[in-house]
């Protein structure tokens, strides 16, 4: 080959890395300069996709800007694809109900043209649909090739573990999980790694493996402050306040909660804002700041309720009836309509806790054989006892105290030992000093690199001022030189 040729090979190689490597600050400008719809829709899509990968929160609000724009863009194609889109924000959000919505009108009987956006909708429909042939897992499975890169194939695998997680196929779901991991590593963009890691730790969590969820998410947090993605570090530090909160190390979840807050604020994210809130609701409840647990929990409610997210708004309105309950208020109404839209089929865990916290409140008005009723209702919502959190293993305190209360010392005896077992055989106090000990050195760890970011910064921008003096000096030397040359 030519040296002429080897040239232009190369100055070819580096500009279709530029064109792939295309900035946001580069699509804006693209995006302004554009005038024709066609174009500049395609622009906008590239866009999306670009921040997705940086902030999740920026992205659902650029897809918001485009759905209320979307009548500039005519055509049955370009409808499907924003249609598409607003879908997959409203995922993100939790608004299921809306996913379902857009999906059955929209999506559901249509085509697209391009494979990768065909598979997308796909996605959506193995969320939705898990049981149905067209969008069940072994269906896609069949569908995946090698045309697929490294992202979409992890997708699908967390995808199927999260279907096993909801119905409790714990052995299943790590296999789902452990599968999207290898795949995301060979990715070559850090955040699909970092996202895997992420939502494994939630598969952990899900099934009562602590330790090994903690690790994931300070793995994550690790990767996620060597890439500069401040956003990816929102849920580990939600999930590690969120089990330091169960396992009841309220210093270290605060102080988790405090980073996730400070994070959310800076980022203006109000979705991570309201999930601090909840969780701040849960923080103020075990220490007994009940006042303070009822507004955190009304912050929280307030936004799952405006974006639809009936998941964490029900949960969000416990946190407030408990708070409400400890301050001796009457909340038979409040718990007489949560446990109306309660299904232990969809969302076990929350009617576990909703039992408890309602046989607690009838215990507390003596009105045991009730409270009985309720705290067996808590028990009976989880499909396995492997799965019982420390709230709800309580139950069994419970029903011994009620049983003492009213005569049955050998049932008493009975739900004393059953609690006694568990406390000795669950792996969740087992690993809370571990847990502890992981946490807590994350943090020093964390301390650290913000101080050797603060020098680093620091000595950037001294190089940066000796860079610009020595340019000075350079350019004040060439103009005495053109000077004296001119005089010569």
């Amino acid at each position: 080959m030519s040296k002429v040729s080897l040239f232009f090979v190369i100055i070819t190689f580096f500009l279709g890395l530029q064109l792939q490597a295309q900035s946001e600050t580069q699509l804006r400008q693209e995006l302004q300069n554009t005038k024709h719809k066609t174009p500049q829709l395609q622009i906008r899509l590239r866009l999306i996709d670009a921040i997705y990968e940086r902030n999740r929160n920026e992205w659902q609000k650029e897809i918001q800007l485009l759905v209320s724009q979307r009548s500039a863009y005519a055509g049955q194609s370009n409808q499907a694809i924003i249609s598409l889109l607003d879908a997959e924000r409203a995922f993100f959000l939790g608004n299921t109900a809306t996913v379902v919505q857009i999906f059955e009108r929209d999506l559901k009987a249509h085509r697209f043209q391009n494979s990768k956006l065909n598979w997308r909708k796909n996605m959506l429909g193995c969320a939705l649909y898990p049981q149905l042939k067209t969008y069940h897992y072994r269906t896609l499975l069949t569908q995946m090739n090698r045309r697929l890169k490294n992202r979409e194939q992890t997708a699908l695998y967390l995808q199927i573990a999260k279907n096993f997680t909801a119905t409790f196929q714990k052995d299943s779901a790590l296999w789902a999980s452990n599968r999207a991991l290898q795949l995301a590593k060979r990715s070559d963009k850090k955040w699909v790694l970092i996202d895997a890691l992420q939502q494994q730790a939630e598969v952990y969590w899900q099934f009562n493996l602590l330790e090994q969820a903690v690790q994931r998410a300070i793995y994550s947090l690790q990767l996620a402050e060597e890439a500069q993605l401040d956003y990816f570090k929102l849920s580990p530090f939600l999930l590690i306040a969120s089990i330091s909160l169960e396992v009841k190390n309220y210093n270290l979840g605060f102080t988790y909660l405090k980073l996730a807050q400070d994070l959310s604020k800076t980022n203006k994210d109000q979705r991570a804002q309201a999930f601090t809130n909840y969780l701040y609701s849960r923080y103020y409840l075990g220490t007994g700041a009940l006042n303070k647990a009822n507004i955190s929990a009304g912050l929280a409610y307030n936004w799952f309720d405006e974006i639809g997210n009936q998941r964490y708004q029900n949960r969000a309105r416990l946190m407030m009836i408990a708070a409400m309950q400890g301050e001796g208020m009457r909340v038979e109404a409040p718990f007489a309509s949560l446990l109306l839209t309660a299904n232990a089929q969809t969302d076990p865990f929350f009617v576990a806790e909703l039992y408890y916290e309602y046989g607690q409140y009838l215990m507390g008005k003596n009105n045991y054989r009730a409270a009985q009723n309720a705290f067996e209702s808590s028990l009976k919502s989880l499909p396995t006892e492997s799965l019982l959190r420390p709230k709800i293993a309580n139950t069994y305190s419970a029903l011994a105290a009620i049983a003492t209360k009213t005569g049955q010392l050998a049932a008493a005896y009975q739900f004393q030992k059953k609690y006694s077992n568990w406390l000795e055989n669950s792996p969740v106090w087992r690993s809370a000093a571990r847990i502890e000990e992981m946490a807590a050195a994350n943090l020093r760890e964390e301390r650290e690199r913000l101080i050797l970011n603060q020098q680093a910064s620091i000595e950037r921008a001294q190089k940066e001022r000796e860079i610009i003096e020595l340019q000075r000096d350079r350019q004040l030397f060439m103009l005495i030189i053109f000077i004296v040359a001119i005089i010569f």
